[in-house]
This record gives structure tokens, C-alpha cells and sequence, in this order.
């Protein structure tokens, strides 16, 4: 199993332990570097956010598992054969901006999982591109951090790097902000 960064490594060690030894861990700092592990044979599979799938199938990866919810609705309650409804994604705001709609982000302040990223990235981004027309993200909020940007951008202004600084807005673990995790600090 290839983990990207510390907290899947752990995770894959935990699973290593439960299975007897019969999972073994990889590690790499990003989604891409774990699709280059599997094509040099180092690793067998790994975890992508949907972002990622076509990336690893433009290098010849497939997907062999997908998670799947069970349905809100009662009258397929049980149905295990059908397609996937949907991608959740989740736009969160502090308490106190409540009032904050997609109508009124212009010129706010934004964090994204990285650029390329259905939930943080494709998803919002999209919805904004079919409300001003426009892909000029770096002009519609005044300050982000959307790892993966130009790093001279406006989104990537809010990016910190790691502990002493360094890899700002990188894609990966090494920008303390990038992922699930870190959009959420």
C-alpha cells in the first residue's frame, strides 16, 4: 500500500499489524509520487481523492475499488448494483458568517485542498465558473491558499510551507495547509 504522508503511513502500519504482515507499507508525499510507486512496481494501490483518478489513469492506472454511501432514499434501501448518485463536497464557514453564500464570497478569503481536487477544488471552482463565467479564481477571492497554484498568485497568499517556512503552496504534505486536513486549519 502506497500512504501519502504521516498520518496514512500510520494508518497503513496499524493495518500492516491487523493483517499479520500480509499489507506492507510505501510512503510518499503526495498522490502523484504513489502513482509513479505503483507504476515502478514498489507499491501494489493507493487511495486518490477523484481529482487524482485521472491523473493515474492517464498513466495507466485503473481503479478497482470505489466507496460508495448507502442511499437516503427508502425504495433503494438495499440495492447493492446501483450507480453512485453523486460527490459530496462541503463548503464550511466560521459561525459568525453564517450569512456567507456563494453569492457573496467574492473578495473573501479562501482555503482549498489543491488545485486539481474534486471536493476543495473542482467542484467549487466549477460552481463559480458557471456563476461569473470566469477562471480568474486568483481575482475573485482576495487571498487563498489552493496548494498547487502559482505560488506568486493571490492563491497560494495564505499558504505557510512546513515548519521552517519552506515549500509554500506545494501539493503535497510539506505545505501544512494542503489536503482534508489542512484546509480545515
Amino acid at each position: 500500500w502506497c500512504a501519502v504522508g504521516t498520518d496514512e503511513r500510520r494508518k497503513c502500519e496499524q493495518w500492516r499489524r491487523a493483517s499479520g504482515g500480509n499489507v506492507s507499507c510505501e510512503s510518499a508525499p503526495s498522490g502523484e509520487d504513489c502513482i509513479a510507486l505503483v507504476q515502478k512496481g514498489k507499491a501494489d494501490a493507493l487511495s486518490l481523492d477523484g481529482g487524482l483518478i485521472y491523473v493515474a489513469g492517464k498513466c495507466g492506472l485503473v481503479p478497482v475499488l470505489a466507496e460508495s454511501q448507502k442511499s437516503q432514499n427508502p425504495n433503494k434501501a438495499g440495492c447493492v448494483d446501483r450507480p453512485v448518485e453523486g460527490y459530496l463536497a462541503v463548503a464550511v464557514v466560521r459561525r459568525s458568517d453564517a450569512g456567507l453564500t456563494w453569492n457573496s464570497l467574492r473578495g473573501r478569503k479562501s482555503c482549498h485542498t489543491a488545485v486539481g481536487r474534486t471536493a476543495g477544488w473542482n467542484i467549487p471552482m466549477g460552481l463559480l465558473f458557471n456563476q461569473t463565467g470566469s477562471c480568474k479564481f486568483d481575482e475573485f477571492f482576495s487571498q487563498s491558499c489552493a496548494p498547487g497554484s502559482d505560488p506568486k498568485s493571490n492563491l497560494c497568499a495564505l499558504c505557510i510551507g512546513d515548519e521552517k517556512g519552506e515549500n509554500k503552496c506545494v501539493p503535497n504534505n510539506s505545505e501544512r495547509y494542503f489536503g482534508y486536513t489542512g484546509a480545515f486549519r
